[in-house]
C-alpha cells in the first residue's frame, strides 16, 4: 500500500438513535441540485437532467473485468434485455401495479422467462442459495417488503422486477432509451450468487470525494455494531478501502462516488471487497447513513482535503431489531423544512412560484416522456401508447413539489 493508503482515520462511536428526528441517513435533497435554476424543482426537465447525471453510475457502465476481480461476488450470469422484452415486462407491470402475488401467477411472465433463460449463459447452473438480481440502473430492494430475497431462476427474477417500483421506473427509462438506441449500455440484468451467511454488520459505505475517501459509515446505521471492534481494525478498514479505490479508480469516469464494501473487521485476515458503486451527492438518492448530507457537509464535501477519513459506527449493545419501514422513518421528520431552508439559502425559492414552475413544467424533454413526473404517469402513458391512443399525459405536479409548495406558502403568511 502507498503512504496515502495509510492516511489517518478519525473514529466516532455514537449511541443508537432511531427517532424520526434523528439527523441521519438523509438523501434525495433535490433542492441542492446544481441545475435547479435551469429546470425547476421536480419537473420533467429536472428528472431528465437528474437521470443523465446519475447515468455514469449504472453498473453496466463501470463493471469492467478488472473491477469484477475486486468484488465480493462478481456476477455469474448477465442477461441483455431487448426492447421487446422490456415492453412485455412493462405490459405486465402496468396491469399488476407492483402486486407480487399477481405477478407470481402471471402466465405472460412465465412464458417470457422461459425465452429469456435460454439466452442467458450460466443461469442454468443455479447455486443452492440462489441469486441476488439487479438491472444495471438499480436493485429491486423495495420488493419483499424491503427485505430482498434471493431468486432461483429467471421467472422469479422477473417477478421481482415487476413488483418493485424502483425497477419498474428503471424499465420505463430503459424502454425509451432502447427506442432511440438499441445498443443502450444499461440493458443488463445481473445475477449475483447469494450468500446467506454474510454478516450485514460487515457492510460499510465509503464516501469518495474528488478521489479521497473522506468518510466511512456502517451500512446498518440503525443497529448496534459488534463488540470488540478496535480502533486498529477500523484504521485497517480505512487503509484497505483507500487501496481498493486506487485499484478501481483508473477504470472509472468519475472521481466522486459512493462505494458499498464488505469487510469482516473482527476477522484478523479481513479484506475489503467491493459490493457496488452508487452516485455521489446529496441530491443523487444515495443515503448518508450515519452521516447527514447537510449537517456533515464539511466532512462529506470538504473545501480542502487533508487525506483524513472519518469513520462512524454505532456503539455495541442490545436493541430491538427494526423493520424496513421503521428504519425508513429515521430522519423523516424535518425533510420539507430542510429543503425550504436550502432553497432560501441558495436564493432559489422563486422556482416554487406558480408562473415560473409552469414555465419549467412546459420545457421539452426527450425520450417521449415530456410532462411526466411520476412512475404512475409513466405507466399510464406507456399503456396508452400500446392501445394506439394519443400518448400525451396531462402534466401533474409531483407530490414532493406540492408538499414543499404548501410549506413555502405557509411560511410567507406566518
Amino acid at each position: 500500500m502507498t503512504s496515502r493508503d495509510q492516511a489517518p482515520a478519525v473514529i466516532q462511536r455514537r449511541p443508537l438513535n432511531t427517532l424520526p428526528s434523528a439527523r441521519l441517513n438523509s438523501y434525495n435533497h433535490q433542492e441542492l441540485a446544481p441545475w435547479l435554476e435551469e429546470t425547476g424543482y421536480w419537473t420533467p426537465s429536472y428528472l431528465d437532467r437528474r437521470e443523465k447525471e446519475i447515468a455514469p453510475f449504472s453498473m453496466g457502465r463501470w463493471l469492467t473485468p478488472h473491477i469484477q476481480e475486486c468484488m465480493l461476488n462478481p456476477p455469474t450470469a448477465i442477461h441483455h434485455f431487448t426492447k421487446d422484452e422490456v415492453r412485455q415486462l412493462l405490459e405486465v407491470a402496468a396491469e399488476l401495479n407492483c402486486d407480487t402475488a399477481k405477478a407470481e401467477k402471471s402466465d405472460a411472465l412465465s412464458e417470457l422467462a422461459a425465452e429469456m433463460e435460454q439466452r442467458t449463459k450460466g443461469l442454468q447452473d443455479a447455486t443452492s442459495a440462489g441469486y441476488f438480481i439487479r438491472p444495471s440502473h438499480c436493485s429491486p430492494k423495495d420488493a419483499d417488503g424491503g427485505n430482498l430475497q434471493p431468486v432461483n431462476n429467471m421467472r422469479e427474477a422477473l417477478v421481482k422486477l415487476v413488483s418493485s417500483k424502483r425497477t419498474v421506473q428503471a424499465l420505463l427509462s430503459l424502454f425509451y432509451r432502447l427506442s432511440q438506441d438499441t445498443k443502450s449500455p444499461d440493458n443488463q440484468l445481473y445475477f449475483f450468487p447469494y450468500y446467506v451467511d454474510l454478516d450485514r454488520l460487515s457492510e460499510w459505505r465509503c464516501y469518495v470525494n474528488e478521489g479521497h475517501i473522506v468518510a466511512i459509515s456502517q451500512s446498518r446505521f440503525y443497529q448496534p455494531n459488534h463488540a470488540g471492534i478496535t480502533d486498529e481494525m477500523l484504521g485497517r478498514l480505512a487503509s484497505q478501502a483507500r487501496h481498493l479505490w486506487s485499484r478501481i479508480a483508473p477504470d472509472l469516469n468519475f472521481k466522486s462516488c459512493i462505494l458499498d464494501v464488505y469487510a469482516e473487521v473482527l476477522d484478523s485476515e479481513f479484506e475489503v471487497k467491493l459490493i457496488e458503486i452508487n452516485p455521489w451527492g446529496a441530491h443523487s438518492g444515495s443515503g448518508s447513513l450515519r452521516f447527514h448530507w447537510l449537517d456533515d457537509a464539511e466532512i462529506l464535501d470538504p473545501q480542502q482535503h487533508d487525506s483524513t477519513t472519518m469513520i462512524q459506527l454505532v456503539e455495541a449493545g442490545e436493541a430491538k431489531a427494526l423493520t424496513h419501514d421503521e428504519a425508513f422513518q429515521i430522519d423523516r421528520g424535518g425533510i420539507i423544512e430542510d429543503e425550504l431552508r436550502c432553497l432560501r439559502e441558495r436564493g432559489l425559492e422563486w422556482v416554487l412560484e406558480d408562473d415560473r414552475h409552469a414555465e419549467f413544467m412546459a420545457l421539452p424533454v426527450p425520450d417521449g416522456q415530456s410532462g411526466l413526473t411520476t412512475r404512475k404517469d409513466g405507466l399510464e402513458m406507456f399503456r396508452k401508447g400500446l392501445d394506439g391512443e394519443v400518448t400525451g399525459v396531462r402534466s401533474r405536479n409531483h407530490p414532493r413539489f406540492l408538499k414543499l409548495k404548501r410549506a413555502y406558502e405557509a411560511s410567507r403568511w406566518s
